[in-house]
C-alpha cells in the first residue's frame, strides 16, 4: 500500500496499510490500550477506543493517541496509574503512583491553533489533493499546487484532472529541465510554460507549477505526482491557543492535594518549543525615555502563565509536559519535554521524570527575573524499551 492520504486520519491509515513499519505502530498501539487503566465505571476504555477510531478528525484520533502515550510513558517508569471514572464531576485523566503512594495527577490534552472552520476547509484542500495524486500522470515532473482562492462547494476534480493530464503531456521535459537550471526564483516566477491556471465553475483558482524530477525518479509509479502544496499565508495563533488551554485546564478542577501535570501535544504544524517558552516564561521589557530621548530598559517582568503583575499565578499546576506533534510513529524518537513551576503549591518531585526537563528558577534581578536552565533525560526508545530505529528496521 501507498504512503498515508493527506486527508485520512492516522486510524483510518493504520487500519489499511500493510507496510511492515505500520504492523509495528498497530502491534504497539495495542498492547498500550491492553495496559490502559480502566476506569471503576468501566467507560474510560470504551470512550478511549470510540475517540481513536475516528475516521473523519485527526485530532480526536491524535488526542486518543496522546492519552495512551502518556500512560505509557508512566507505566516504563514504574508507575501504576488510575483512571478517574466518567462522572458528571470533573475529573483528571490519571492518578499516578508508585510504591502504592500517589505522586502526582495528570491530565492530557491536545491544542493547535486552527480553527474548525480553518480545519474543515484544509480537510477540503486535502481531499483536492488526494483526489489529483490518484488521477493525475505526471512520470517526469512534481507539480507545485497552490490554491490561489477557495470555493463554496467542493471542485470538480473529475473536470480538472484530464486538463492537468493534457497540459503535462504537452510539456517538453528538455525545455523546462533547461529553464528550470540555476532558477532560484522558479516557484516564484516561474516561466510562462511550466505554469497553469485553472479556475473551477464552483470558485476555485489552482495554480499548478511543474517541477523536474531527477532522473533516478522519474517514470515510478508510487511516487506522487503532488510534491509541494501552498494555501497561502496563514496568521499563526498557536500559542495564543495554548495559553488559553493552560488556563482552561488550570481552572478545571477544584482543590488538590497532590502535584498537578498538564501534558499537552500540540497539534499545529507551526508549533515548535518556543512558542511553550514564551507562554511558560514570558517577560515583558519596561523602557523609558533617557535625558537624549532615546528608549532604556528600565526592567524586565515576568508576564507568563505562571507569573504575572500580581505575583505568582496558576500555583495549581506543578509542571507542564510539553510536545509537538506527536504521532504513532514517532513514539521512540520523541520525549515530551516537562516544565517545573518553581511557584508549585506541591512541588513535583523532578527525579520522577526521566526524560528531559526544564527548570525554572526566579532570580532577585530587575533586568533577568528568571533563569531556565535545561537538563537533559532519556528519549522515547529509552523509556518504553523500543529500538532506535522503531518502527524502521
Amino acid at each position: 500500500m501507498g504512503p498515508s492520504k493527506r486527508s485520512e486520519t492516522w486510524f483510518s491509515f493504520l487500519n489499511r496499510s500493510g507496510r511492515l513499519e505500520v504492523a509495528r505502530v498497530r502491534e504497539l498501539l495495542e498492547k498500550w490500550f491492553d495496559i490502559f487503566p480502566e476506569s471503576e465505571d468501566g467507560l474510560n476504555k470504551r470512550d478511549l477506543l470510540s475517540t481513536f477510531r475516528n475516521e473523519d478528525d485527526d485530532r480526536a484520533v491524535l488526542s486518543a493517541f496522546f492519552e495512551m502515550y502518556c500512560h505509557a510513558l508512566l507505566y516504563h517508569q514504574g508507575f501504576v496509574c488510575e483512571a478517574r471514572p466518567h462522572t458528571k464531576d470533573k475529573n483528571f485523566d490519571l492518578l499516578a503512583k508508585r510504591n502504592n503512594k500517589p505522586e502526582f495527577c495528570l491530565e492530557c490534552t491536545t491544542v493547535s491553533g486552527v480553527s474548525n472552520q480553518e480545519f474543515k476547509a484544509n480537510k477540503v484542500v486535502n481531499y483536492i489533493y488526494d483526489e489529483l495524486d490518484e488521477r493525475v500522470l505526471s512520470p517526469n515532473f512534481f507539480l507545485f499546487v497552490k490554491v490561489e482562492q477557495e470555493g463554496s462547494q467542493m471542485p470538480a476534480v473529475s473536470r480538472i484532472a484530464p486538463r492537468l493530464n493534457s497540459w503535462i503531456q504537452s510539456l517538453d521535459l528538455e525545455e523546462v529541465t533547461r529553464q528550470a537550471a540555476g532558477n532560484s526564483s522558479w516557484l516564484v516566477n516561474p516561466p510562462s510554460l511550466c505554469k497553469l491556471d485553472l479556475v473551477d465553475p464552483r470558485g476555485w483558482h489552482l495554480t499548478f507549477i511543474v517541477i523536474p524530477k531527477k532522473e533516478n525518479a522519474r517514470g515510478k509509479p508510487d511516487v506522487r505526482p503532488i510534491g509541494m502544496e501552498s494555501a497561502g499565508a496563514k496568521w499563526v495563533k498557536f500559542d495564543r491557543a495554548l495559553r488559553k488551554r493552560l488556563e482552561e485546564k488550570a481552572r478545571r478542577y477544584g482543590q488538590l492535594s497532590l502535584p498537578y501535570i498538564i501534558a499537552v501535544d500540540g497539534l499545529d504544524l507551526y508549533a515548535d518549543e518556543d512558542d511553550f517558552e514564551t507562554v511558560l516564561t514570558g517577560t515583558e521589557g519596561i523602557h523609558e525615555l533617557d535625558n537624549t530621548g532615546c528608549e532604556r530598559l528600565e526592567e524586565v517582568r515576568l508576564q507568563n502563565f505562571w507569573y504575572g503583575p500580581a505575583g505568582p499565578r496558576n500555583r495549581k499546576v506543578s509542571g507542564v509536559l510539553s510536545a509537538v506533534y506527536l504521532t504513532p510513529n514517532q513514539a521512540a524518537s520523541k520525549v515530551p519535554l516537562l516544565w517545573l513551576n518553581p511557584w508549585a503549591e506541591h512541588v513535583l518531585n523532578s527525579n520522577l521524570w526521566q526524560g528531559p526537563k526544564k527548570v525554572l528558577r526566579p532570580k532577585d534581578s530587575i533586568t533577568k527575573p528568571l533563569e531556565v536552565h535545561a537538563v537533559p533525560g532519556n528519549v522515547g526508545y529509552e523509556i518504553l524499551d523500543l529500538d532506535p530505529n522503531w518502527p524502521n528496521d
